[in-house]
């Protein structure tokens, strides 16, 4: 299936039967992303075990030294390292790969950050405690 190259939209096809799974699948990407500047981290290689619709999180990378729990959920993550995921809800995750000026507040670390040239940029750090 042919997908959008920024945000990874699925485009319809005219042989789609349920063009409406597809469509309400990109409408919530669309409003989690546009609509909310927030990751919860940009350090956790796995989601907490009951994410909320429109949780979102940057991938650094992958780890192999976890429990078999987290390694079942981990399997959602796998191999996107680099990304910035989203959860759209019904025990799935959007993955997008960062663009240049692409600018997000960093919750466990108070920080506004910016993604350039392939790394975050300090923009503004914040005492919110």
């Amino acid at each position: 299936m042919e997908s959008t190259t920024s945000f990874g939209f699925d485009f319809l096809d005219y042989y789609h039967i349920h063009k409406d799974i597809i469509t309400n699948r990109n409408f919530k990407i669309l409003d989690t992303i546009l609509c909310n500047h927030l990751l919860l981290s940009r350090t956790k290689n796995s989601p907490q075990n009951n994410p909320s619709m429109g949780d979102m999180y940057f991938i650094p990378e992958i780890s192999d030294q976890h429990n078999n729990n987290d390694r079942e959920i981990e399997k959602n993550w796998e191999n996107k390292n680099g990304f910035i995921t989203c959860y759209i809800g019904d025990g799935e995750w959007h993955f997008i790969k960062p663009k240049n000026g692409m600018i997000f507040f960093i919750l466990d670390e108070d920080q506004l950050c910016i993604y350039t040239d392939s790394s975050w940029k300090i923009l503004l750090i914040v005492d919110i405690k």
